[in-house]
């Protein structure tokens, strides 16, 4: 509670989550297609990041900062160059490959009989 009372400036998340959810209302009234769930995922948003302005610097709340929380330079430079550098681009490559691949393969035009 300190923390929010400290700096006012925190309120903003809140504040722009309860505007998301007016602006939901408004939009659901006057059937925009797609404001709904631009408002939705602005509240999902705000929620999250008041969440997390609120136990800021901890991860496990009151227990572990995010200092304690980071693992090891070895750990981290082992997921760098094996995760980051190499298996992401192979999944990449592989994924555009298959769909090159088989695009176009299927008709969905076709109607099955019983």
């Amino acid at each position: 509670m300190h923390r929010w009372l400290d700096t006012p400036a925190l309120a903003l998340f809140p504040t722009v989550g309860v505007i998301a959810c007016g602006l939901l209302f408004l939009a659901v009234r006057r059937r925009r297609p797609l404001a709904p769930f631009l408002c939705g995922m602005a509240m999902f948003a705000a929620a999250f990041a008041t969440l997390a302005v609120s136990f800021y610097p901890y991860m496990v709340p009151y227990s572990i900062t995010i200092a304690q929380a980071v693992a090891p330079r070895s750990s981290l430079a082992f997921m760098f160059w094996g995760a980051g550098v190499f298996i992401l681009p192979l999944t990449l490559i592989y994924t555009l490959v298959i769909y090159f691949v088989f695009k176009g393969k299927v008709d969905t035009g076709v109607e099955y009989e019983d």
